[in-house]
């Protein structure tokens, strides 16, 4: 397929907003090979063509969908979450990811209250799907990275709802934590996520004093796992409609060691650092990460709150 054919379906209403999978099509097709500094593993291109590639698998799997059904996933802490959620959206349907620390009360829950068609595991993850909670649901297992990456110009799968026809689908279904009981289903939809579009807004609004200002246009080493919201959203919206990228850990080190910290800066250019308290913590009770923590433009924690002690010692 050509690039004037794929360039002709992408839908985008500048007057109002630009979609998750509409946004991520507008950003690939220009310069699909385009590398932002610092990181090193993965184009636009690729990622564009492993969600197209996900979407068609998606279809193969389950056949066309007839209605915006909820399919869950729970698999490693890698880029098929990122990977995954664009796909599933594109073919019609909204994603649920469980966070890996629910209970199981709580994820039988959100089956039922999410009203759960699908249950996706992984072919590789040596625990295999989860048959005592995905009972009366599809099973089906992605195949391995490798795979969903392996797709150079793959065929595009047409994603051709208009701003006004998609910003009120919900896309994405995450959960409270469930500290004061079950986990809840809290429900996203296309118009919200295109909040994080905020770069678009004109410079004369910027800096607005906030957070959302370290990061724009920089990037980031990430140790908050795709399951949480905060690591999704840098995994994808930030990327695309923020320029930010994400300095990614491997899988089975998501609440990084010093060592493979340290190893991720020699790798990578970043610029700063987004992780939960206890990250800071280990990282400032080494010397040498410590000096190269202080040495980012800018560190932001999530998820809890920072003790007094490590304010006072932060850059």
């Amino acid at each position: 397929m050509s690039m004037l054919k794929k360039l002709v379906r992408i839908n985008n209403d500048l007057k109002k907003g630009t979609v998750l999978v509409t946004a991520i099509e507008k950003k690939i097709y220009p310069t699909p090979n385009w590398e932002v500094d610092g990181y090193k593993s993965l184009t636009y291109g690729q990622y564009g063509d492993s969600i197209e590639k996900v979407a068609h698998w998606l279809d193969t799997q389950l056949s066309k969908a007839t209605a915006t059904d909820t399919v869950a996933y729970l698999g490693p802490n890698d880029l098929r979450n990122a990977i995954l959620w664009p796909a599933v959206v594109k073919t019609g349907r909204k994603l649920m990811i469980p966070d890996g620390r629910v209970t199981d009360e709580g994820l039988k829950t959100l089956l039922r209250d999410t009203k759960a068609k699908v249950w996706i595991s992984t072919e590789d993850d040596v625990k295999g799907p989860l048959d005592s909670l995905s009972e009366g649901l599809t099973n089906i297992a992605l195949p391995p990275m490798d795979w969903c990456l392996c797709a150079s110009w793959h065929e595009h799968y047409p994603y051709e709802k208009t701003w006004d026809e998609a910003k009120w689908d919900e896309i994405l279904i995450i959960h409270t934590s469930g500290t004061t009981g079950l986990q809840k289903p809290i429900y996203h939809t296309n118009g919200w996520h295109v909040c994080s579009k905020a770069r678009e807004l004109p410079k004369i609004h910027f800096p607005r004093g906030t957070v959302h200002d370290a990061w724009l246009g920089k990037s980031v080493v990430l140790s908050c796992p795709p399951q949480w919201l905060g690591g999704l959203v840098h995994y994808v919206n930030f990327l695309v409609y923020a320029s930010t990228v994400a300095v990614i850990p491997p899988a089975d080190h998501a609440a990084f060691s010093p060592d493979v910290f340290k190893k991720l800066i020699r790798m990578d250019t970043a610029d700063g650092i987004k992780c939960p308290p206890h990250s800071i913590h280990q990282l400032y009770a080494e010397a040498e990460t410590q000096q190269l923590m202080k040495d980012f433009q800018f560190i932001v924690y999530l998820g809890a709150a920072l003790v007094k002690q490590m304010i006072q010692v932060s850059p």
